[in-house]
């Protein structure tokens, strides 16, 4: 996306990510107004003598009202502009969208930046030593990383479509030439090839839509029936879900493919009526794979130990697959040896090795419609192929000394 297309941005980060800095090198990079809730707010302490009288939540780590936060950032909502500290939760993400909406304005890019905890605990330490900030004490600071930690997950799922997630780690140019390199990329992620589908589509064309349901149709179904159980049920909810994506044609701006769309109108559709059911748990109330105790993806005794002649080599060598005959490999007993690892994967697993290596999916549409971040749809995914590999491994080598199961 060229810069002269960069109107209207937010960007997001946990505390002490650097998203202030980084919000005013990209406005100048942009040229346009860099707008600042934690400033404002300061200044409006500071100067104002604290009017909303929000002094002490700041200084404690918690959430101004957004009534507050509204009153004092709509006078600086122009035509353009980078906001950082607004949103802070997807309850906050759809304020913004209604006080744009009011002028028919809209976001053109949320930016995130990703650091690792122990890299913001560090930065915090220095940056309370140095500007000796009420917020960047350790029990706030704690607090409030735990807090972005669980709100991010619904921003991302907000804002898909619009998100461009960037590694934030590293001194402050390295960070802002990424930002400005996915920026460019971003709006380019629609294929030219979607554009005269959705012509077609808005024009009404039967056939279109009759193509666009014969090849996404049983992707669908089988997704739907991942969250939802019964086919039945799932068949109901692909149904819902295409007369959702008919009736949002003129609202889809292309800012993400034609497909990612219309899968997370569909993620958006099975999660709800699995929760009307009772049958969910959502994906982001699931265990956080990076604070999961780490999974080897080959067994530890399979290598020589420390103390042996031969550490750390291999004691039992993999067997190739690639001289065994072709109908063994797509026999339906071996089909069935990896539908059956793949269903016993605990659910996060699950529904991201389907999502990416039995429905196609792309990491980017996978972690949109999931609402998951790159780095957590990477582990979730090695885990589970290393499980699934484990039990053909078994399967098509009785003898290997492979342990474990596909639990």
């Amino acid at each position: 996306m060229a810069r002269e297309e960069l109107r209207r941005l937010v960007i997001l980060g946990p505390p002490a990510s650097g998203k202030g800095t980084q919000g005013e090198l990209l406005a100048k990079a942009l040229d346009i107004p860099h707008i600042s809730t934690g400033q404002l707010l300061r200044w409006s302490i500071e100067e104002e003598g604290d009017p909303h009288g929000v002094k002490d939540t700041v200084a404690q780590g918690g959430r101004v009202p957004d009534e507050v936060i509204q009153e004092i950032l709509l006078p600086e909502l122009g035509e353009r502009f980078l906001l950082d500290g607004f949103p802070r939760s997807p309850r906050q993400a759809e304020r913004l969208d209604r006080l744009l909406g009011e002028g028919r304005r809209h976001l053109d890019a949320a930016i995130e930046l990703q650091l690792d905890d122990e890299t913001l605990v560090v930065r915090m330490v220095l940056r309370a030593d140095a500007e000796h900030r009420t917020d960047d004490r350790a029990e706030v600071f704690l607090r409030r990383l735990a807090d972005y930690n669980r709100d991010i997950v619904g921003l991302r799922g907000h804002y898909d479509g619009l998100l461009v997630q960037v590694d934030g780690h590293g001194d402050e140019d390295e960070v802002l030439t990424r930002i400005l390199e996915a920026l460019r990329r971003h709006g380019k992620e629609s294929s030219d090839t979607d554009l005269p589908v959705l012509e077609a589509l808005r024009a009404g064309d039967e056939t279109a839509f009759a193509g666009l349901v014969d090849r996404y149709g049983s992707s669908m179904l089988r997704l739907a029936t991942m969250w939802v159980g019964r086919r039945a049920v799932a068949e109901e909810v692909v149904q819902e879900t295409w007369l959702g994506i008919l009736q949002g044609l003129e609202r889809f701006e292309g800012r993400s493919t034609l497909k990612t769309w219309m899968f997370r109108i569909l993620a958006n559709t099975a999660k709800k009526r699995a929760a009307r059911e009772g049958r969910m748990i959502p994906f982001s109330a699931l265990s956080d794979p990076l604070h999961e105790p780490s999974e080897p993806a080959v067994e530890p005794e399979r290598f020589g130990e420390p103390g042996g002649r031969h550490p750390g080599s291999w004691v039992s060598i993999p067997h190739s697959w690639q001289d065994l005959p072709a109908e063994r490999l797509e026999s339906r007993e071996t089909m069935g040896v990896i539908g059956g690892a793949i269903a016993g994967l605990p659910p996060t697993q699950r529904e991201v090795i389907r999502m990416r290596d039995v429905e196609g999916l792309s990491s980017k549409e996978a972690c949109n419609v999931l609402g998951i971040s790159e780095t957590n749809q990477r582990v979730l995914l090695h885990r589970a192929r290393s499980r699934v590999r484990r039990a053909l491994e078994r399967h098509l080598n009785p003898s290997s000394p492979a342990q474990g199961d596909a639990r």
